[in-house]
């Protein structure tokens, strides 16, 4: 959950594009890491969210329908997501926070 006693860059960045999280304590969930050229996820959910870029690089994402689609995600970015389902693959080393507003 995000706090606001969150520490280091992850607690920087988020304060930074999100400055009222602790006001959303237990409406949101927060996960940041870095993945490499050539990770790959499995098909999953996600609900509306915020992604800031740490790291820019491309990433490939797959619908359920099998379609693709390629994004250049750039440094200091920040994505406002609605809900989506999909897989990835990082075509570059990237790295980023990911924001899920979860429903009350």
């Amino acid at each position: 959950m995000v706090s606001c006693r969150l520490s280091g860059i992850v607690g920087f960045e988020l304060r930074r594009i999100l400055p009222c999280a602790h006001l959303l304590r237990g409406s949101v969930h927060r996960s940041a890491g870095a993945v490499k050229k050539g990770d790959r996820t499995p098909m999953r959910s996600h609900p509306s969210s915020v992604v800031y870029i740490l790291k820019g690089g491309r990433v490939k994402y797959t619908l359920p329908d099998g379609s693709t689609k390629i994004s250049e995600l750039k440094t200091g970015e920040t994505l406002l997501r609605p809900p989506v389902t999909h897989s990835d693959e990082a075509l570059d080393d990237v790295d980023s926070i990911l924001i899920e507003l979860k429903g009350r």
